[in-house]
């Protein structure tokens, strides 16, 4: 290119940020004609380079594009494609590193390094390497301006040197950059992995000399108490604590290994400052949310940002602790004791009665992760035993507890309600929210509830003890928390369940949502009223329980005491708080695994009550209804049947009806599992539910010409599902002639319970064919069943913003079939089912066969068959988005179809009525 080829670049790159298509288009033309010749790489980084440049940015994204494409692209070998080759390979990286040292903090910095990322990532692992890259960032480091300034013995923060030739925090950012690809093994598929050779040399030469500025910033920090704006001091703290926690999330480098004595009591006086951070933070955020109110200036939300900012410094030092107990437990168990004492201050600290910001409940969840990290360890445990009680009391129940902010998710977001309140597998850390407070409180609980209850008796102070294991073994392996034997000795039983016992069952009194929290001492909300605190901490008892579920199915005797009067009783008040009973009734589900046989019938009775429960007073009650599906669905999974299948069924086709459309589509998601999970006690009653379900589709179906909405959709799917598990059980099948006629010879020998289910699919398929045709062809419906559907806005007036397909094909062509089969299986004697057919007694086979092809070529007529397989071919034709269940579902109609046409020619051996049928087929 020639010399002027930056200016010509940057001309392009501005180009294509203007609204003309025009001008974009022939400014990408340009470009990528031009990136075919060596250099131009080079160019783009030139103008990403030029400060205050409105081609800069858009340059930084060009080249970060063609960056990850390229370098991700180049294979173990490491050769990029490029137009000048391996010189112009090398040269664009080296080019590349001082651009990024040389950029303010900010966002062209952020998304260079995105793209350094993709570059040192292959260049490092490539043959070759990057020998230059490490020395460079050093000299680099050694001359920044923070660095400068802890050499020259600066007491306190502040202005960065002006001398300096690199900023600390952006130097830091390119050295968090080259150390992230380290922080996960290079070979996932080994449980062990010597450190490489790479981050040896990033942890011992980079990463150990910044451990006086760290330091020198954690005390700078304490000292620092009111700060306006951010610094880039925090900043600073917060990418040497990134840096090192990635050092140290899978591998143990020599450097590190032989400083920790040094590097974790530095952790710890950082996470010692941390409550004073959590508390300044939430006076900070209300500070800056009244200034809002008031449209003042932004003195305040500058100092919200900062305390944000310390505030991630203090959950990264809480992640490497966490590090360190779970992946280098022989290395941190000496550390336990001060690490326990440290967290703790921060996981007892009583801010959860207001709304924590996001930072806050992010350090709150890590800490309590921290702690369930040591406590898995044996080690851990006899730190953390003791303190069982006092966490309990002081952690674990406030934030469990109802919180102001729960309330207000009721009101506005009822999915992320139960997201984040009405979780499942709280025992297992890897399936929870880990930015999640409750959840990852009570996966703390969870551990605490199946633990011993104390270590040896009268020696606490054994808690920082090493293990006596002599064993090679022993020293390798990671040693776990000793769980309890017997019920006696789990923790769950001398230390939960009395503390959870101190909080009686709430009252039966009406509590409004609304006004259950007022402002108390400090400003901070509390409970307006005992009525209210009853509640309050009565949801957190409901939470606990859930959290030990484990222990509960070990002993599920437990719980044939404690159901009743702590759970089941709260479904038998009459004004009782509607969060407790979504809680109770998601419990329910939660425990089923370990419900004895003696509680099924209570308990399926509460959770349908709740199933059923209306809005009160304006009040939604939608999450306890969902809460009851959710239960549900467990109940099945975990063979907790109900005493009366045909009530049961009932209830979710009524809350199938609800006027709340995604109401209504979750009943119907819940009655499709039951039907397909529910077994023979489903099975018996499934006739009666298609038909309800059939006359509800007729019902909902919008004319031809309107889309369809999620209801019409969710019924049709329903239908489909519940006529296929049916089908799967009852209705006999066979594709060819020796099937019909084994099928016929069987049929002799079954007689009338072969007769009896043909009949019954004969009525299912009734109300089926009643479907198609009210979708296809367009059958008025009967006025009747208008009245069990809830008056709705047509999909097109709800937003949606193109039509649908007429009908889903898998479950459209899976109907289609159930009809044909069961016209091809008419029983010869079912003249009450077929009554225009005429059936003689007949003394012989043949004649049996034949006046079932009679009555089946009056079920084609009745039914609109032929009509119904014309719709079906002619959108068959239009359709495009084949799926393999829709080929499937459509190679099954086209058996079923077949297989009416033979039963329908071999049953009259060739007669006037065969031959009729057959033809119109």
């Amino acid at each position: 290119m020639a010399a002027s080829g930056a200016d010509a670049v940057s001309a392009w790159l501005l180009q294509t940020t203007s609204a003309d298509e025009a001008a974009v288009r022939s400014a990408s033309s340009a470009l990528e004609e031009a990136s075919k010749h060596p250099g131009f790489l080079g160019h783009v980084l030139s103008v990403a380079a030029v400060p205050g440049s409105p081609a800069a940015l858009p340059a930084a994204l060009y080249f970060k594009n063609v960056a990850v494409v390229k370098w991700r692209g180049a294979g173990s070998k490491g050769h990029v494609q490029l137009p000048g080759g391996r010189e112009e390979q090398e040269a664009v990286r080296v080019q590349l590193v001082e651009v990024l040292l040389r950029c303010t903090p900010g966002k062209i910095l952020t998304v260079l390094t995105e793209a350094f990322s993709a570059v040192v990532r292959t260049e490092l692992a490539s043959p070759s390497g990057w020998p230059q890259l490490l020395p460079g960032l050093k000299a680099a480091l050694q001359s920044s301006d923070l660095i400068r300034a802890v050499d020259s013995a600066s007491a306190a923060p502040g202005p960065s040197d002006p001398a300096a030739a690199f900023s600390t925090v952006t130097v830091l950012t390119v050295l968090r950059a080259v150390t992230k690809p380290y922080r996960y093994f290079l070979d996932p598929s080994k449980e062990k992995e010597p450190v490489p050779p790479v981050l040896e040399t990033i942890t011992s030469d980079l990463l150990l000399p910044l451990m006086p500025l760290m330091h020198h910033l954690i005390t700078a920090q304490a000292q620092l108490s009111s700060p306006q704006a951010p610094s880039p001091h925090d900043e600073a703290l917060l990418l040497i604590l990134k840096t090192l926690h990635l050092s140290v999330q899978s591998h143990m480098p020599a450097a590190i290994r032989k400083n920790l004595d040094a590097i974790v009591p530095e952790l710890l006086l950082l996470l010692s400052h941390c409550p004073a951070t959590l508390a300044a933070a939430a006076a900070a955020a209300a500070a800056a949310a009244q200034e809002g109110m008031e449209g003042g200036g932004g003195s305040a939300e500058g100092g919200a940002v900062v305390w944000e900012v310390r505030l991630k410094a203090s959950k990264r030092a809480l992640q490497i602790c966490q590090a360190l107990a779970s992946r280098h437990q022989k290395l941190a168990n000496k550390h336990f004791p001060a690490m326990v004492d440290s967290i703790m201050g921060i996981v007892c600290n009583s801010l959860w009665t207001n709304k924590p910001s996001s930072a806050a409940r992010r350090v709150a969840a890590v800490a309590f992760n921290a702690i369930s990290q040591v406590l898995d360890s044996a080690p851990g445990w006899k730190v953390v035993a003791p303190n069982f009680a006092h966490l309990l009391e002081s952690a674990i129940f406030p934030v469990l507890c109802l919180r102001p902010h729960d309330l207000e998710l009721w009101d506005e977001d009822e999915e992320e309600y139960v997201l984040r309140n009405l979780p499942t597998d709280l025992d297992d850390l890897d399936e929870i929210d880990s930015y999640d407070p409750r959840q990852c409180a009570a996966h703390l609980l969870a551990l605490i509830a199946t633990s011993k209850g104390s270590p040896a008796k009268g020696k606490p102070g054994a808690a920082a003890a090493p293990s006596k294991s002599t064993s090679p073994a022993a020293g390798r392996r990671r040693q776990r928390r000793p769980a309890a034997t017997k019920d006696t000795d789990a923790a769950a039983a001398t230390v939960v369940l009395p503390f959870l016992s101190r909080f009686a069952v709430p009252a039966d009194a009406a509590v409004p949502l609304d006004g259950m929290f007022a402002p108390g001492e400090g400003g901070r909300l509390a409970p307006a009223d005992a009525a209210s605190a009853a509640v309050v901490h009565y949801f957190g008892v409901l939470q606990a329980y859930a959290a030990m579920k484990e222990y509960f199915e070990r002993q599920p005797s437990q719980l044939e005491q404690l159901l009743p009067v702590r759970v089941l009783s709260l479904f038998a008040q009459r004004h009782v708080s509607a969060v407790l009973l979504a809680s109770a009734t998601w419990l329910l589900g939660e425990l089923s695994a370990a419900l004895p046989e003696s509680l099924h019938a209570p308990v399926y009775g509460a959770t349908m009550k709740a199933m059923a429960a209306g809005d009160v007073d304006g009040q939604s009650w939608a999450v306890v209804r969902t809460a009851a599906s959710h239960a549900v669905s467990y109940f099945i999974q975990n063979d907790v049947e109900p005493s009366d299948w045909l009530a049961f069924l009932q209830a979710i086709v009524a809350a199938t009806r609800a006027a709340e459309e995604s109401e209504a589509v979750r009943a119907l998601d819940l009655l499709e599992s039951v039907a397909v999970e529910g077994g023979e006690g489903v099975h018996v009653h499934l006739p009666a539910i298609i038909d309800a379900v059939a006359n509800d589709t007729c019902a909902a179906l919008p004319p031809q010409d309107q889309p369809w909405s999620q209801r019409v959709w969710a019924l049709f799917s329903a239908l489909a599902s519940l006529v296929e598990s049916w089908a799967d059980d009852e209705l006999p099948g066979g594709e060819d002639e020796e099937e019909v006629e084994e099928g016929e010879e069987r049929e002799g020998r079954e007689g009338a319970g072969t007769e009896e289910r043909n009949r019954r699919a004969v009525e299912v398929a009734a109300s089926v064919a009643r479907v198609l045709r009210v979708a296809w062809l367009n059958e008025p419906v009967d006025p009747s069943l208008l009245k069990t559907q809830p008056s709705v806005a047509p999909a097109s007036e709800q937003g949606e913003d193109k039509e649908p397909p007429p009908t889903s094909w898998f479950d459209a062509s899976l109907l289609l079939s159930f009809v044909l089969k069961a016209a091809a299986n008419v029983p010869s004697s079912s003249s009450s089912s077929v009554p225009a057919a005429t059936t003689a007694a007949a003394t012989t086979a043949a004649a049996t066969a034949g006046a079932a092809a009679a009555d089946a070529v009056v079920l084609v007529g009745q039914w609109q068959v032929v009509p119904l397989l014309d719709k079906w071919v002619e959108l068959i034709a239009e359709w495009t988005a084949w799926e393999e269940d829709e080929d499937e579902a459509v190679f099954q109609t086209i058996d079923s179809l077949l297989l009416l046409n033979t039963r329908l020619w071999w049953g009259s051996g060739g007669s006037s009525a065969g031959q009729a049928g057959g033809s119109d087929c």
